[in-house]
């Protein structure tokens, strides 16, 4: 992990982010929460789709890699994606910047 992570959500969606003490609250991280696939999760076992490993991820890392979940599965069915892959790109290293054993076991 980098450093101390400071979230407040409010109504499912992030109103503040720090890791480390910088400001996360970022063009790509607004856009990625206007989304209907943006949902705020609970913390909980997420498990790689391909691999079948398993991480234990806060509710911050998990609403991260559900939102890259859905946002993949729509864009690899060619479905609306709403926001663009810069977009995606943002929340994937957000997540290996929050937790690079998540990101490792999960994403890349």
């Amino acid at each position: 992990m980098s450093g101390k992570i400071e979230v407040t959500f409010e109504n499912g969606h992030i109103t503040a982010l720090k890791v480390g003490g910088k400001d996360k609250m970022k063009r790509d991280l607004l856009k990625a929460m206007t989304t209907r696939y943006w949902k705020q999760e609970d913390a909980g076992i997420a498990s790689n789709p391909f691999s079948g490993e398993e991480i234990e991820l806060t509710a911050l890392e998990m609403t991260i890699y559900k939102f890259c979940q859905r946002w993949y599965s729509r864009y690899s069915t060619g479905s609306n994606i709403e926001v663009p892959l810069a977009t995606y790109d943002w929340m994937k290293y957000l997540l290996l910047e929050i937790n690079s054993n998540a990101y490792m076991t999960l994403l890349d």
